[in-house]
């Protein structure tokens, strides 16, 4: 399938929506292409998702990317490089004590020689060091329905340092800046759960991929869960953001019914004895499944994952500006 071929969607209007707690801004960052409606039925656990030019926008720089490293301590699991597997955090930083205190910090040359030499840096859960990388968090969340967190890639060329391989959750990429290759296959364990692993389960990525394209600055790719998937960095500076999408699955729900409504049945609440208590097996495990196919109980554990997810996202980013601003507006003239 060609990066031009049926991937490609036709362009979404804006659309104004509530903040409901975050910040507001006035434009957008991300133009998905499609509608959250035709995403959920064409889209979510179905098929990746090529849209070119989504961010108009690149508020990305390496000045700014330096100055978030300089904010973040070079150690897991925050911040990792990986080579042939993962480097040793020895291999490129060393300790010292500033202003009493002792932290680690990078050695230059030895980190750009790995750099320079392929490696790749993860700079995880970027979402809780980036504003520009919490919006593009949110936009997804708003755009999905789904709690998000990003991890970002940087790479300086190299023939890629992780493989083919899948992940537990549904992945946008950013390419946010240069270009970086990807392909990208169908399941062949579909849905997997977290805690699954591409090493405990023996299956093969099929050799041709569905998708081989190379995202440029400013595209967006969306891969389900369990998709395989290689990205190959070209002969350029890249960074891009991996914003994780995690759906919450049926076994999810099926052990919130039984932790929250199953104590609430006496039969349940039986001591398992034997032979003997398959009966009243039998009967706990009916009541589970009355439960369960409860409209009103569907409706309560996903409104508890949006408050949920609303009360995770509602950090407040514009904090001093804000009663800056209000000390302005009320300031005497």
């Amino acid at each position: 399938m060609e990066e031009t071929g049926d991937l490609k969607a036709r362009p979404l209007p804006v659309q104004k929506r509530p903040c409901r707690g975050k910040p507001c801004y006035s434009k957008p960052m991300v133009d998905f292409g499609t509608t959250p409606q035709e995403f959920h039925r064409d889209l979510l656990e179905k098929t990746c998702y090529l849209h070119k030019a989504a961010q108009q926008d690149h508020p990305f720089t390496w000045s700014g990317i330096d100055a978030l490293v300089h904010q973040i301590e070079p150690v897991e699991p925050f911040f990792q490089l990986f080579g042939e597997g993962p480097v040793p955090s020895d291999a490129y930083t060393q300790e010292v004590a500033m202003s009493g205190l002792r932290r680690r910090r990078l050695v230059k040359d030895r980190f750009t020689r790995l750099m320079t030499g392929g490696a790749t840096l993860v700079i995880n859960r970027m979402e809780m060091f980036s504003l520009e990388a919490r919006r593009l968090c949110d936009e997804v969340e708003r755009f999905a329905g789904y709690q998000t967190t990003a991890n970002g890639y940087i790479t300086f060329g190299g023939t890629g340092t992780f493989g083919k391989h899948w992940d537990t959750h549904d992945v946008f990429a950013f390419q946010l800046i240069g270009k970086k290759r990807w392909n990208v296959f169908p399941a062949t364990f579909p849905h997997p759960l977290v805690g699954h692993t591409n090493a405990q389960i023996p299956h093969q990525c099929p050799v041709t991929p569905i998708l081989d394209c190379t995202l440029e600055t400013g595209d967006l790719l969306y891969i389900p869960r369990g998709w395989w998937h290689q990205t190959t960095p070209l002969d350029e500076p890249s960074f891009h953001l991996s914003v994780g999408l995690f759906v919450p699955t049926l076994i999810d729900y099926a052990l919130w019914v039984c932790s929250r409504l199953l104590p609430q049945t006496p039969l349940a609440r039986k001591g398992l004895l034997g032979p003997e208590s398959m009966h009243d097996l039998a009967a706990a495990m009916q009541a589970a499944k009355s439960a369960a196919l409860n409209p009103a109980h569907v409706a309560e554990f996903l409104k508890m994952l949006t408050d949920q997810r609303r009360q995770a996202a509602a950090t407040e980013t514009q904090l001093f500006s804000g009663l800056a601003a209000r000390a302005a507006s009320s300031a005497p003239r």
